[in-house]
């Protein structure tokens, strides 16, 4: 891959709105993170098309990572410290596409 392309890949990998994932407990901390892994299966095509843009703008110097689409925002108010993301490290980093 061009370094471009790495870029916006990498982008996307970092990004939860584009994954299927789910909330889980962190019991040491007692806050919930959200994780996903990176599979062709997970990955929200509907949600990357609608941002496709937005990621190559800012993967290219374009515009500011502050355009990224937010994720997370969905997740119900539980008076618990906002959730960090956790991206699943033990899978495959090949491109699903």
């Amino acid at each position: 891959m061009a370094h471009e392309e790495q870029v916006l890949w990498k982008l996307i990998r970092e990004c939860g709105l584009v994954w299927l994932g789910s909330w889980q407990s962190v019991t040491d901390a007692g806050t919930e993170q959200f994780k996903w892994k990176i599979t062709q299966a997970s990955l929200r095509m509907d949600l990357l098309r609608k941002h496709w843009q937005t990621f190559k703008d800012v993967a290219t110097g374009a515009t500011g990572a502050e355009s990224l689409p937010k994720w997370g925002a969905e997740r119900p108010a539980s008076g618990k410290p906002r959730p960090q993301p956790v991206l699943d490290t033990e899978m495959d980093d090949d491109v699903p596409f």
